[in-house]
């Protein structure tokens, strides 16, 4: 297979309109079809745009899925055959065998179907009707290089872009029906940045459903650029892809890649059931779920003393303070705040150690959780709670606490 070394790509901004799948189908294909006709070889439509998105359930929707291949996606084809170019279709997909639904994004290339992208983290909508997807974040061999696709909320999580940068992507086809923030969002910017690939990104636009999307369909180069972008209403964009730019795989120009540490990364998880479930089911207020728990967090700031004792007092100072005013449920402190900068290691303790004890009683004693960090522990009110905490890496290295090199810190909660 030859590879083009650089082409022209479009990227189309749609509003579909729901229960009127043959007129959104129309205008996708009249929208393509000019596409090709400008000279776009790859060709980029939004999520779910030939039905729209806020589904109810299976019920509703289930007049308009289709299987891959099946008529939809044949029309597409012959656009694709004509015109020599690859076209990324979004549409809700049933797979045949299973009768299970998808959210699900098509390449489709002059020779039929090159691959699909059923969406793996949904929304608001696609746990009323549809599974997760169940095929791997994939990257596709063509004559355009190697095109990776991903489905709206898949790009909140950087685990999925970097998959797919890591497995070769020259371009991530990124289909979407983005919402609540201006766009281009940074989002889709900082994965084109971060993974040194261009980023083409197809929004819908349009209210539906009380949901208001953004629009702001572009195309993204691997330095971060956004080459080329529609603001609102229907309209095609187009720019210009080079392969030997994202192929050096450069971030400010270092080879970030090289420097990867896979090994450390294996418990990364991008399970988005993990989300708050009342802003996971409030945007259409069908079947809503009752209202969670509101929490009070305090954040304090201050520079840790080279004395454990000393910040212990101090520690224990704020914290008796907020607890009297605020009332927070959660006090974190900073990074080191009980070591101090200068010489961590030489103040370093087990988890279970004296100054660690010190704080679990002082949250036990004001009822509410801490969180003072040399590594990073959770310590609860409960005696009978255990504490959360970062497991350990094999060995330091640096950056890392125990080679005495202040490092970022979070928490397993």
């Amino acid at each position: 297979m030859t590879t083009s070394t650089s082409y022209r790509a479009a990227t189309v901004q749609f509003e579909p309109t729901m229960y009127e799948k043959e007129r959104n189908l129309a205008r996708l294909i009249k929208l393509c079809t000019e596409a090709a006709a400008e000279g776009a070889r790859l060709i980029v439509t939004p999520e779910m745009g030939t039905t729209g998105y806020c589904w109810y359930d299976r019920d509703e929707v289930k007049p308009f899925v289709e299987t891959v291949p099946g008529p939809s996606t044949d029309r597409f084809q012959r656009i694709c055959e004509q015109h020599n170019c690859y076209i990324v279709l979004g549409m809700p997909e049933v797979d045949p065998a299973t009768e299970l639904y998808y959210n699900t994004a098509v390449l489709i290339g002059p020779n039929g179907i090159v691959g699909r992208h059923r969406k793996s983290h949904p929304y608001i909508a696609e746990p009323k009707w549809a599974a997760n997807g169940d095929v791997a974040h994939q990257v596709f061999k063509t004559e355009l290089g190697r095109i990776g696709m991903l489905v709206c909320m898949d790009l909140h999580f950087f685990e999925t872009a970097r998959i797919e940068a890591v497995a070769g992507a020259d371009v991530i086809c990124h289909i979407s029906n983005w919402l609540q923030e201006r766009t281009p969002a940074p989002y889709w910017i900082n994965r084109a940045f971060e993974n040194s690939c261009y980023v083409i990104e197809a929004n819908r636009w349009g209210l539906e459903r009380t949901v208001q999307f953004s629009g702001g369909s572009c195309i993204i180069e691997p330095d971060g650029r956004v080459a080329a972008s529609i603001d609102a209403g229907d309209g095609i964009a187009y720019a210009e892809i080079d392969l030997s730019r994202s192929r050096k795989r450069e971030v400010l120009g270092e080879k970030v890649f090289e420097k990867r540490r896979p090994e450390l990364y294996p418990e990364l998880m991008t399970n988005s059931f993990t989300w708050n479930p009342g802003d996971f089911f409030k945007l259409y207020g069908y079947q809503p779920i009752p209202k969670g728990k509101l929490s009070q967090l305090a954040v304090v700031q201050f520079s840790p003393a080279d004395d454990v004792a000393a910040n212990l007092a101090t520690i224990e100072h704020r914290a008796r303070e907020l607890v009297g005013t605020a009332k927070p449920d959660m006090v974190v402190f900073p990074e080191l705040s009980l070591t101090g900068l200068t010489d961590p290691a030489a103040h370093a303790e087990e988890l279970e150690g004296p100054a660690v004890k010190a704080l679990t009683r002082l949250a036990m004693k004001l009822r509410t959780y801490s969180q003072a960090v040399r590594r990073c522990a959770l310590l609860s009110p409960h005696p009978a709670s255990p504490s959360s905490r970062l497991r350990e890496s094999p060995a330091p290295h640096p950056g890392s606490a125990a080679s005495g090199t202040p490092c970022p810190t979070s928490t397993t909660l």
